[in-house]
């Protein structure tokens, strides 16, 4: 019997925990593409949009970042996830889809207890990545998403009556493949069985 409280109260304490792991990416979704995308097509990255993109909050401040590491991780997890959709890639002169990903940091400030958490509050940063299909011919921007999670903790805050920034040093943590799929969830053309 001692036994099986001592597992049942180690099985709680492991959901706690895992499930406190689990950050959420918050998803937006703007879908303008009407039956366009709904059959398999190709398509190519470009580094600019074709057309002059319509305003998004994401970039209005100056967090938008250009990493070349986390672009390639971004474009080969795209790459598969529409694959298995039945899109492939080509040439940009030959393609009817245009691609564009876009990487963004913004730090951010949270109050905690610091009775649970024996600091006061806490600078963190939180990553966007976001991904636009353009018509080739025309331009037109057909679908767009952007999802957003934390990446790391930067400082933390400690003191009674003056705070006090402590770095962590913890490294960012995009979860590019989780992202990407988040944000392809939605895609108008689903996955093939």
């Amino acid at each position: 019997m001692i036994a099986l409280a001592k597992l049942t109260k180690s099985s709680v304490f492991l959901s706690l925990v895992l499930l406190a792991s689990c950050r959420t990416i918050e998803t937006r979704v703007q879908d303008s593409s009407g039956e366009r995308l709904r059959e398999p097509a190709s398509f190519a990255w470009v580094d600019e949009a074709p057309a002059p993109e319509v305003f998004d909050a994401t970039w209005h401040d100056g967090g938008r970042i250009d990493d070349p590491a986390l672009s390639s991780q971004v474009r080969a997890a795209v790459e598969a996830e529409l694959a298995a959709r039945g899109l492939h890639s080509c040439p940009p002169e030959h393609a009817e889809l245009l691609l564009v990903e876009r990487a963004g940091v913004h730090v951010r400030f949270e109050r905690r207890d610091p009775y649970f958490t024996g600091s006061e509050s806490a600078r963190f940063e939180e990553g966007t990545l976001s991904l636009s299909v353009f018509d080739a011919s025309s331009g037109e921007r057909l679908w767009h998403a952007s999802g957003t999670s934390r990446l790391r903790d930067v400082a933390e805050g400690y003191g009674l009556y003056t705070l006090r920034y402590v770095e962590t040093g913890s490294p960012r943590d995009w979860k590019v493949r989780a992202k990407v799929a988040a944000l392809l969830e939605s895609f108008p053309l689903q996955r093939r069985p």
